[in-house]
């Protein structure tokens, strides 16, 4: 959960997705505009997501005997190594290009799904498309509708546990692969600047790994560059990624500093996956 946000960057995201006019002062006539507007935003999300839906099912039934998936995701194909782990618990962060082999990334990018195999978020605060699973909840049995089902499928399996707790130099079957993300981003799309809540402060270190399949290098920063501040108001980065094309940016979510990604232009775009690497009793 995002926590310790900027209240004037949360206005401003009201204003731009919601409603220009979103109100900013507190009365009683305001309350009730704002209330409206808040569930008037909800029900638009609600239908864009039943739109998908239904295109999604037509697409699913008219590929379901024409594409089939082999596995995708398996440690020799990553590009990381002990001097990118070292540089990372150095600084908190580590940003790796060329993280697929080039036959691994042109598969991802080749198959990756349209828009309408995405749910909307309907909150302000992430503002953009996602896909989520769960390790506990993933049917490895069921045939994989997407190629992002392959991912999800191998980032869950043993393999690649063993693979990046040997890399991380932490005590076999500590940490492990549970969740997953797969996102895509659109004009004003958006990632307010936050701390995860619920992982500051663990003693453990988790390691977010956020995979940048696609996006418009012409500008990163407003494509969908998930980003590191000192700040919550996008003023003071640290990090900026400066290509959103087979590169993977690892950070400690643990750590003070906050993430989070400016509204994407109407140019701009940005296809990605996300995956956490923590410890099992997290």
């Amino acid at each position: 959960m995002a926590k310790n946000y900027s209240d004037n960057i949360l206005a401003l995201a009201k204003k731009k997705i919601i409603f220009k006019f979103y109100p900013d002062e507190i009365n009683f006539y305001s309350i009730i505009l704002r209330k409206s507007l808040d569930i008037f935003f909800k029900i638009k999300v609600s239908l864009i997501n039943l739109k998908r839906l239904i295109f999604k099912k037509i697409k699913i039934h008219q590929e379901k005997n024409q594409t089939t998936y082999d596995r995708i995701i398996v440690p020799k194909n990553l590009n990381i190594t002990e001097n990118h782990i070292n540089f990372l618990k150095k600084n908190h962060y580590v940003f790796i290009e060329n993280f697929f082999d080039n036959k691994t990334y042109q598969i991802i990018l080749d198959n990756w799904p349209n828009l309408n195999f995405f749910k909307q978020k309907n909150s302000v605060i992430k503002y953009y498309s996602t896909i989520n699973y769960y390790k506990k909840k993933f049917d490895f049995n069921r045939k994989p509708e997407s190629v992002i089902e392959v991912i999800c499928r191998d980032l869950f399996s043993g393999e690649i546990d063993n693979f990046l707790n040997k890399i991380f130099k932490v005590n076999a079957d500590d940490f492990s692969v549970n969740n997953f993300v797969a996102s895509y981003a659109q004009k004003n799309s958006f990632l307010i600047p936050h701390i995860d809540g619920a992982y500051s402060g663990k003693k453990n270190n988790l390691y977010n790994f956020i995979c940048f399949i696609d996006g418009n290098n012409k500008n990163p920063e407003k494509s969908g560059a998930t980003s590191i501040y000192k700040d919550k108001e996008f003023k003071e980065p640290i990090f900026i990624p400066s290509n959103l094309k087979n590169c993977c940016l690892i950070y400690d979510l643990t750590d003070d500093f906050y993430h989070g990604f400016n509204f994407l232009n109407s140019e701009s775009f940005r296809k990605a996956f996300t995956f956490a690497f923590f410890k099992k009793n997290n």
